[in-house]
């Protein structure tokens, strides 16, 4: 006879530990076969099975030149470098790497070099120089395509730029948006990641490199310099680090970093390369120079958190299950120093900025977001506006048009110390949402101009030094919200007429670096919302108005690159707000128009997180 748990019940799984979030979050330490000299500010490349590693402090020769290969279980002494330093860095494999730059002496920095040497697998070979002497960046690549980026230079400064290696000379490429000093990194030359690091904003700040630009995605968890790093940009880690000595370890899958397994010994300044799946820490402080040498691998089968996923955990005797932590949800953030709306903004939740705007006195103010205050910094060096568009990070930022009054054509770039005026736009516009891309690469579509009050049925775009006109929207429309890149931009929302207001869009389009295509609508038709990303197919879009007059919002619409979904309102109901974010898994606005007409300097972040839950029996 069945019984009632058969035809209705189902089969809860029993697991002895809980399921990861990401694979690499399931890797651990071992010990390795130790140094044959103790080592500190080494570096080094190559696999698990076939490492490199060399250089020593303080960098002196002979010892600064003492070279190492590893076969997966013990170090032996090979060739050493030509000259010795400490703090160089490299790529490769074991058999074909490269190590340039590094120091000699206390105190740090001490002389710094631009030499660059080629091991063929038995002995070293000096080849072309660095152009500037650095020390302590990160490096990625192969022998004969290459990447470097950070680290620090004369006299002893965190670094943003970035150079790329052809076989045989360097040659200077696009800069990081921020400051990365002792950061950790990895990949190839026209894939590469880069973390945290001495003068990073903020202090955990990660990017990702195309082979032709920078832009900054989700931050480590954990603030460090002197870590090492390993793997790609969808399976990278970052290990060790200071201050303090850490053990910490983080694994990247591409869009989040996790926490893994800690190392055995807390250290910072070692050699780390490899993969994700089978990395080496070996050397470094401990906090003197050490010989100790980790391997952190990972299961080839790993059990991954999913969606919905519901378990018994047959070790602590609990009922779990993953998913999302609701829908999202907005919490208050520190107020902007200067009530304003109708400004310029962009970067991402923990590294975003707002220029220009009304307070309601048009203003040249610029501020900066860290993930938890709001910093003035300099001024626009050009005329004070508002309603103009920008996009960019808090080093790197681009602001274009506005009204002054009347309308504008003016370009400002930020440097991450002052704004400078470049080339102007062909048509002088306001209400056009951001700059979809870049300081160098970047698209803006339709706005408005007044008087006469008309729409813009214009699209520009830029490529670091001017503007060129390229296809227009299918929906030409003022006060519309704008993101994503030169290459894949999105636009939505915004009126048919830009003063009085009247026709509120719904329609959303997406740029492809050539055209623009309808996709799926808004719920909520709008103007003057403010949107959170550098992606065309992970958006948030909040706040905004219905009516002229306004008829203030707080709803909060989800784009996951197909259609939009109803979230999570915002605490204020808002128009003319700035917003920045990573997606739509993270965001922030800041200020705008209030009801009753009243300019607001408030502040709220979105986040949305995956999580393991415990279920409560009731």
């Amino acid at each position: 006879m069945a019984t009632y748990s058969t035809i209705k019940g189902f089969t809860i799984q029993s697991l002895a530990s809980d399921p990861v979030t990401q694979v690499g979050a399931a890797g651990t330490w071992a010990t390795g076969g130790a140094l044959n000299t103790a080592s500190n500010r080494n570096s080094g490349a190559g696999t698990l099975t076939a490492g490199l590693e060399w250089g020593n402090y303080p960098g002196t020769t002979p010892a600064g030149a003492v070279t190492e290969e590893y076969d997966g279980t013990s170090w032996t002494a090979v060739n050493s470098l030509n000259a010795g330093r400490q703090e160089s860095r490299g790529f490769g494999i074991q058999t074909a790497a490269i190590c340039f730059g590094g120091g000699v002496g206390d105190p740090i920095p001490g002389p710094l070099g631009k030499e660059t040497e080629e091991y063929d697998g038995t002995s070293w070979t000096e080849v072309g120089d660095l152009p500037v002497s650095r020390r302590s960046g990160m490096g990625a690549g192969i022998t004969t395509a290459g990447l470097t980026a950070g680290g620090y230079s004369p006299p002893s400064s965190p670094s943003t730029q970035t150079l790329e290696w052809n076989g045989s000379s360097w040659a200077v490429v696009n800069s990081m948006n921020s400051l990365h000093g002792y950061p950790g990194g990895a990949g190839i030359q026209t894939a590469a990641f880069i973390a945290t690091g001495g003068g990073a904003s903020p202090p955990t700040a990660t990017e990702v490199y195309d082979g032709t630009s920078w832009t900054e995605v989700n931050n480590v968890n954990t603030a460090r310099e002197g870590c090492g790093g390993a793997g790609t940009t969808t399976a990278g880690v970052v290990i060790g680090g200071h201050p303090p000595l850490t053990a910490s370890t983080e694994v990247y899958d591409g869009t989040t970093w996790a926490e893994s397994a800690d190392l055995t010994t807390a250290r910072g300044n070692a050699a780390g390369f490899g993969t994700q799946a089978a990395a080496v820490f070996a050397g470094g402080s401990a906090p003197s120079a050490t010989a100790v040498t980790e391997e952190f691998t990972v299961p080839s089968t790993v059990t991954v958190a999913q969606e919905g996923q519901v378990w018994y955990n047959t070790t602590s005797a609990v009922l779990k299950g993953f998913g999302k932590l609701g829908t999202g949800a907005w919490a208050s953030g520190n107020n902007l120093n200067q009530a304003k709306y109708w400004a310029a903004s962009g970067g991402i939740q923990t590294a975003a900025f707002v220029a220009a705007g009304s307070t309601p006195t048009v203003t040249a103010n610029t501020e900066h977001y860290d993930g938890t205050s709001w910093t003035e910094v300099a001024n626009l060096s050009g005329a004070a506006r508002y309603l103009s568009g920008g996009n960019g990070t808090t080093a790197a930022s681009i602001i274009a048009g506005g009204g002054t009054p009347p309308m504008s054509a003016l370009t400002e770039t930020f440097d991450g110390t002052s704004w400078s005026e470049v080339g102007d736009m062909g048509t002088a516009r306001y209400n056009f949402g951001a700059v979809c891309g870049t300081t160098t690469a970047g698209v803006i579509a339709s706005g408005a101009t007044y008087p006469p009050a008309a729409t813009a049925d214009v699209c520009e775009s830029w490529d670091g030094s001017s503007w060129s006109e390229v296809n227009n929207l299918n929906t030409a429309r003022g006060r519309l919200s704008q993101g994503g890149t030169q290459t894949a931009a999105i636009a939505m929302a915004g009126t048919t007429t830009p003063y009085p207001e009247s026709g509120w869009q719904t329609k959303t389009e997406t740029y492809d670096g050539t055209s623009w295509t309808e996709v799926n609508d808004l719920n909520t038709a709008r103007s003057n919302a403010g949107a959170g990303s550098n992606s065309s197919t992970s958006m948030l879009l909040f706040g905004g108005s219905t009516t002229f007059p306004g008829n203030f919002q707080t709803v909060t619409e989800s784009w996951d690159g197909t259609s939009w979904t109803e979230v999570a309102d915002l605490a204020n109901a808002i128009d003319n707000n700035m917003g920045a974010g990573g997606g739509n898994a993270s965001a922030i606005t800041a200020g705008g128009s209030a009801p009753g007409s009243a300019t607001t300097s408030v502040t709220e972040e979105w986040d949305l997180a995956d999580a393991i839950k415990t279920f409560t029996a009731s």
